[in-house]
């Protein structure tokens, strides 16, 4: 995320039983008056909500709310983002065949100087935590890249930041 132009771009893809999968694609972008989220899924007659709510102003930033829902995974995608402290979380549950559920929450908070990004992947109890801090200065500050794959036996967390050729990668394999 970058300060005055905060950019942060979530990959979500989900294996349905078939072997038919449903991608979710979001692109969110912040500036201190304007807020725009474009979601795009395509899969098996998914389903697109999407609300925006911009309230732009010099003191109080725009506020972003999007609900994805896909029909055939029960895949559900919340974001919001603020101006001065932006927020941005999406929660993937995909259901799989034994009855065993695969959760996986991200939570990815943005400041100015800083940028921590929190990775959880709940199933039978497997969990994992990555954090990236960024020391950019008022002008420059790291962007960040998250992709967010899960498949029948294991979660991938991708995360990338490209300031300084920064590079963090966090991978968590779950035995089911």
């Amino acid at each position: 995320a970058a300060y005055h132009k905060n950019t942060v771009r979530n990959a979500l893809k989900c294996c349905g039983s078939q072997g038919h999968g449903a991608l979710c694609t979001q692109e969110l972008q912040i500036t201190r008056t304007r807020c725009a989220v474009h979601s795009r899924a395509a899969d098996h007659k998914d389903t697109v909500r999407y609300a925006r709510k911009s309230c732009g102003s010099q003191d109080h930033g725009a506020l972003c709310t999007q609900e994805l829902q896909l029909t055939r995974t029960r895949c559900a995608v919340h974001s919001r983002a603020a101006d001065h402290k932006d927020t941005v979380r999406s929660a993937l549950k995909s259901y799989l065949s034994q009855g065993h559920s695969a959760l996986c929450t991200q939570d990815l908070q943005i400041t100015r100087m800083q940028c921590v990004v929190h990775s959880r992947a709940a199933d039978h109890k497997d969990m994992v935590h990555c954090a990236l801090k960024s020391c950019g200065s008022q002008r420059h500050c790291a962007s960040r890249t998250q992709e967010l794959r899960i498949t029948r036996t294991c979660c991938l967390v991708h995360s990338r930041a490209a300031d300084h050729n920064y590079t963090v990668r966090c991978t968590l394999k779950n035995c089911g």
